[in-house]
Order: C-alpha cells, then sequence, then structure tokens
C-alpha cells in the first residue's frame, strides 16, 4: 500500500488533535484526550462500541482506570451514557449530542 498523501496525513493529524464527535478541553490531561481520540475511532453516528480489551491496549489503562474514565466523560457532558457487555466483552457508548 502506497504512503497516503501530504493532504490525507493533515487531514488525519487535524482528527487526532480535533475527535469529533468526541472532543474534549485542552486543558484535559492526556490520558482523557486519549481516551477521547480511541472512542471518537469507534464512533459512528449516535454510537460506539469497541472490545474491551482492545480499548484498555489502545489507551493503555486497566479495565477499571478505563471505567473511572468513562465517568469522567459522563460529568464533563462529552458521552451521554455508556455500559460494558461483559458475556460480549464490549463496551457500548453514546456521545452527548449538542444542543
Amino acid at each position: 500500500m502506497p504512503a497516503p498523501a501530504r493532504t490525507d496525513r493533515a487531514r488525519a493529524a487535524h482528527w487526532a488533535l480535533h475527535p469529533v464527535p468526541l472532543a474534549v478541553a485542552r486543558a484535559a490531561p492526556p490520558a482523557v484526550r486519549l481516551t477521547a481520540l480511541v472512542l471518537a475511532a469507534h464512533t459512528e453516528p449516535g454510537a460506539g462500541r469497541a472490545d474491551a480489551e482492545t480499548l484498555t491496549h489502545l489507551c493503555g489503562l486497566s479495565q477499571s482506570q478505563l471505567d473511572e474514565l468513562f465517568d469522567r466523560l459522563i460529568r464533563t457532558k462529552v458521552l451521554e451514557a455508556w455500559h460494558c457487555d461483559g458475556d460480549a466483552g464490549e463496551i457500548h457508548w453514546r456521545p452527548r449530542v449538542a444542543e
């Protein structure tokens, strides 16, 4: 596969710095910003989901730390809701819709 073009790299860099639809404050700690970026990459319109093990690996956090970050994203109104489907090993979330 050929290397991405300059415009593609610029678009990816911009998206990484501003992970829509899960944008967090610039003053947020790096762990929160990284988690928002990972979640944005796994979010489709209206909802997101990913394997719990994959999320902990990509975010570099334990499951309990990731749970705490999800709760923090709820408190800061980045997410509307989230839950862990233990049977399937997946985490599901719903981004807060801008008013």
